[in-house]
């Protein structure tokens, strides 16, 4: 029941970091929209040098977004190569492979993994369903 109300309020704030994640996201690409708008019209509109105002704009805008990119290719691609020279048997045994709190999950789980293992093995010679195919004792 704890367990339970635990991971249904950490799905709701996942699902509430996602939501508001995506609306800062779209609430930020209206405002440089805008902006870029805003200064094109009032570039095109006003002096005498309207077309290299907006080009200049424009050439701007189309930095931000060639660098927008390349920040976020090159992010996706450091987190791709991390996450593949990480070993797939890789299991932190050592206090400093992992973080404090992660290493005393794992300890706790590997704990509570052998006493269960412990507990389960056949302490007579003899048990029902131990044994070679067979043989009945």
């Amino acid at each position: 029941q704890r367990r339970q109300s635990a991971l249904l309020r950490s799905n709701g704030m996942a699902w509430i970091y996602h939501v508001s994640f995506f609306l800062f996201v779209i609430l930020t690409a209206i405002a440089v929209v805008g902006s870029a708008a805003g200064l094109v019209a009032q570039a095109w509109f006003t002096g005498g040098q309207r077309r290299w105002d907006v080009v200049i704009v424009v050439g701007s805008y189309i930095a931000l977004l060639v660098m927008s990119t390349l920040i976020v290719v090159n992010r996706l691609w450091s987190i791709r190569v991390a996450l593949s020279q990480i070993p797939k048997a890789y299991i932190p045994v050592k206090e400093e492979d992992a973080p404090k709190e992660v290493y005393k999950s794992v300890q706790a789980e590997y704990t509570r993994a052998s006493l269960i293992a412990y507990i389960a093995r056949p302490r007579n010679k003899v048990a029902p369903g131990w044994g070679t195919p067979g043989n009945i004792r």
